[in-house]
């Protein structure tokens, strides 16, 4: 080291080495207590040294294997969903804390995500992890499907199938559409011309919403439905019309979230057989439901890429949506009216939705429309050109690219994007706290 060895002042040393100069102190500090002749020392000595040294100051809630963990787990996120918002940063970092069993402040269970404090540590220690203004992000989402992200997302699928060539029965979609007790569009009802009211009865309860899961290969096939029932605790009676093999979850909301979709993950592995030796793509929205550790583990673990469709380019891109979800609904809705008028006075209730599921599903669910999903969106057969200018054109004219639901919490929004070499710069990166705070008491929020 140029200060012991050469006598340097250590603002030269560190300004040379382009190294906080707290930090040099603190190398210098190690080399004195260790008692280490600098001019004889090999590079393990030094290396091993400088890596305990970066555990003085602020301690952190991981150590350097974790971190480097914790980066893989960001940069599958960030691979399948496009990037990850800060919030999602959080959580998953939450969630990683409690499956290695770190210790971390107290708050981050009451909120369940780790600290704001935490994160801007981490980033500062984790240069390659970028992260883009909001403005960037805002302009990026305000045209949903157009040219750029169609080819963004067709690239990710190159690059997938040039590392794995998956046959048509190992390439999967899965969505999720709402199955409501009470539809929301009634069927059409033949009047007498000049009656400007058609008077129609409707179930005496409010509508709730089942959402409905479902996965279909590029080969047609289709696995059991997977049902989210708005219930704290389910029960036997909602499944009892269900077809044989379907599942059945309640979670208050009805709503897929993150502790839901490993249960699903689990569903679509036991029917696909996915496993590292059969690897298996899933192609699914871009829902941060879909994001947590067990997620992640569970796709590592069985050979499933997880590869997500570009923010709000469903109704174009993705097979469930296209060839699916429009004519099940349009069946569910006149099931549903037939259902009514052969049980009159009698509710339809929460355990009558799987039953109409299924009947509809029959019909609409072959391997010919499924097929044609595939096949009308280029993803199999892979055809990147199956959009042209005209599409893009005329989803600007027809208002489809205009959603008022932008999000507007910068924190919400996908800002951070990983570099492939992440993991790598991990391990030569220090596990400390920025210069300001490396002489603080440790904080309550965690670094």
């Amino acid at each position: 080291m140029s200060v012991k060895i050469h006598h340097n002042s250590v603002r030269q040393s560190a300004t040379a080495l382009k190294i906080p100069r707290t930090n040099m102190i603190r190398y210098i500090a190690a080399f004195d207590v260790a008692s280490i002749d600098v001019t004889t020392a090999n590079a393990d000595v030094m290396k091993n040294l400088l890596a305990e040294s970066t555990t003085m100051g602020t301690k952190t809630i991981f150590n350097i294997e974790q971190e480097k963990a914790l980066i893989s787990y960001i940069l599958q996120a960030s691979d399948i969903n496009y990037g990850i918002s800060l919030m999602e940063l959080r959580k998953l970092t939450y969630e990683f804390a409690r499956k290695v069993g770190a210790s971390y402040p107290d708050p981050w269970n009451d909120n369940q995500q780790a600290s704001k404090d935490w994160q801007l540590a981490f980033m500062k220690r984790h240069k390659n992890l970028s992260l883009r203004t909001p403005e960037q992000v805002s302009q990026s989402r305000a045209k949903r499907f157009n040219k750029e992200n169609v080819d963004a997302f067709f690239a990710n699928l190159s690059s997938v199938l040039g590392k794995t060539p998956f046959e048509p029965h190992r390439i999967w979609n899965m969505d999720e559409t709402g199955c409501p007790t009470v539809p929301t569009r009634p069927v059409k009802t033949i009047a007498r011309k000049g009656q400007k009211q058609v008077g129609s009865s409707t179930s005496a309860e409010k509508g709730t919403n089942v959402s409905l899961a479902l996965a279909v290969s590029a080969s047609g096939q289709s696995i059991p439905p997977f049902f989210l029932f708005p219930r704290v605790n389910m029960k036997e009676i909602f499944m009892t019309h269900a077809s044989h093999g379907a599942v059945g979850v309640a979670n208050g909301s009805g709503y897929m979230n993150s502790d839901v979709f490993p249960q699903f993950m689990r569903h679509f592995i036991k029917h696909t057989g996915a496993n590292a030796d059969s690897p298996t793509m899933l192609l699914l929205d871009n829902h941060g439901s879909h994001l947590s550790i067990e997620a992640i583990d569970l796709a590592l673990d069985h050979g499933i890429t997880l590869l997500s469709f570009p923010p709000k380019c469903t109704h174009k891109m993705q097979p469930l949506d296209v060839a699916v979800f429009a004519p099940f609904k349009g069946m569910m809705t006149v099931k549903h009216d037939a259902w009514k008028k052969s049980n009159i006075g009698v509710t339809f209730d929460l355990h009558h939705v799987p039953l109409l599921v299924d009947q509809c599903l029959d019909v609409i669910l072959t391997p010919k429309t499924i097929k044609s999903g595939f096949r009308t969106t280029g993803i199999y057969p892979f055809n990147p050109q199956i959009f042209t200018e005209v599409d893009f054109v005329a989803s600007e004219l027809s208002g489809e690219n205009l959603f008022g639901d932008e999000e507007k919490d910068a924190d919400n929004q996908r800002r951070v994007l990983a570099s492939g070499d992440a993991i790598v710069t991990a391990a030569n990166e220090e596990v400390s706290t920025s210069e300001a705070s490396t002489s603080a008491p440790a904080s309550t929020s965690g670094a």
